[in-house]
């Protein structure tokens, strides 16, 4: 059985307000700081369940390797002992990519297969949640997660640890999908990331900031950029399947990419939805301050 939550994982309020639209998924608002997040805490059989049928992207496209370059690049000033740490690594595509470029890499993953496949190709790798870590205080440069905390019940325990693994002046990079995003207002109630088990907290630019800030960190930047087309489809019945979703997704990525003005017009869009904080997917970079 799953378990109810007594009060909001960010902030401890127990002021809650239950979605009507999201009822299926139990999605509840903090009163208090805005956070969604499922009422319903997954026990590990419904977890074990769901993800046991997840599927894992082991190839990188083109595009993808790219901006992966772009932003280690971006990284490189804040490179000290040169070890960073990927949370949630998945098939380590990332982290094959940083360590290409000269970086010392670990990361952290549940399921041991994949664990057992990354420590093959040389990466150092946690096998469990990152709060279990065996590493020590200010052990890493730069910490980065990519689409992991929106699957965390307790996203506070993990922040706290990411932070705790930094040195000082190091940063932490997060992307999530972003609760306030003009996708979800569009969907009005079928926005597919609320999706229980998988998706279960949900942060903005506002409570990601007061999250990070109260654990110290301070902010270099915020952005919510890029709208998903193909799971805008499938949130209105004109699509289905989120393997689908991501090869359309991939199939206009490089149309964009291969054509300067239609770069020029993601990049207008992406300033707009980035200014009024509604662009779907929320991007953050903190550094946490030298004492």
């Amino acid at each position: 059985m799953s378990t109810p939550r007594s009060g909001c994982p960010l902030c401890g309020s127990t002021g809650q307000r239950r979605s009507r639209l999201y009822a299926a998924h139990h999605l509840v608002l903090c009163r208090a700081c805005g956070f969604g997040y499922s009422g319903q805490e997954p026990n590990t059989d419904e977890l074990r369940d769901y993800y046991g049928h997840y599927t894992m992207i082991r190839d990188l496209s083109p595009i993808t390797a790219k901006r992966y370059d772009e932003l280690l690049a971006s990284f490189a000033p804040y490179r000290r002992s040169g070890r960073l740490l990927e949370v949630g690594a998945g098939g380590g595509l990332f982290l094959d990519r940083a360590r290409s470029a000269g970086w010392q890499c670990h990361g952290t993953e549940y399921d041991p297969a994949i664990v057992a496949e990354c420590r093959a190709r040389g990466l150092i790798m946690h096998d469990g949640a990152l709060p279990d870590h065996p590493w020590e205080s200010g052990s890493f440069d730069v910490v980065v997660s990519f689409e992991v905390v929106e699957h965390l019940p307790r996203p506070m325990d993990d922040l706290r640890a990411m932070v705790d693994l930094l040195r000082p002046g190091g940063v932490l990079y997060i992307t999530t999908p972003n609760f306030n995003s003009i996708s979800k207002l569009l969907a009005y109630g079928k926005w597919t990331i609320v999706n229980y088990p998988e998706h279960i907290s949900f942060f903005n630019p506002s409570n990601m900031h007061r999250a990070l800030t109260s654990l110290g960190m301070r902010r270099i930047w915020v952005r919510t950029t890029g709208i998903s087309l193909s799971r805008f489809r499938i949130s209105h019945g004109m699509g289905t399947a989120t393997t689908t979703a991501t090869r359309n997704d991939e199939q206009l990525r490089r149309t964009i990419e291969s054509r300067p003005m239609l770069r020029s017009l993601k990049k207008f869009i992406d300033g707009i939805l980035n200014v009024t904080g509604k662009g779907d997917s929320l991007k953050v970079l903190y550094e946490k301050p030298v004492q």
